[in-house]
């Protein structure tokens, strides 16, 4: 049962292609291990960034809130419930002072 939720959460995040959702790129396996190859979010969890920071001023939660609603509406429209967003499942990258959030973690995702 768990290699089935597995499989269907692999198989989701490969036919989904949206800036604020984490890419999965090459998906291998052998006989012991399963490889995912994905896109690099090293700015960690959205849910340490609210502990750490305290608050965030309107423009950076605007920021965000955008940038959540279009990967949401993207998922909607290509038939995909998310399920389980929490900010634990919001992964941060920072360059030049601009934030970007990518959502991830689709195990409890429905088509």
């Amino acid at each position: 049962m768990e290699e089935e939720k597995f499989f269907l959460e692999v198989n989701i995040l490969a036919k989904l292609s949206h800036p604020n959702i984490m890419q999965i790129y090459e998906f291998y396996e052998d006989k012991k291990n399963y490889y995912i190859i994905s896109e690099l979010c090293s700015g960690g969890e959205l849910f340490d960034m609210i502990l750490n920071k305290g608050c965030f001023s309107e423009k950076e939660a605007a920021n965000i809130m955008k940038q959540l609603l279009s990967a949401i509406c993207y998922c909607h429209n290509n038939k995909i419930v998310h399920r389980d967003l929490k900010p634990e499942n919001i992964l941060i990258i920072e360059e030049h002072n601009n934030l970007q959030i990518k959502i991830m973690d689709f195990g409890l995702s429905k088509i």
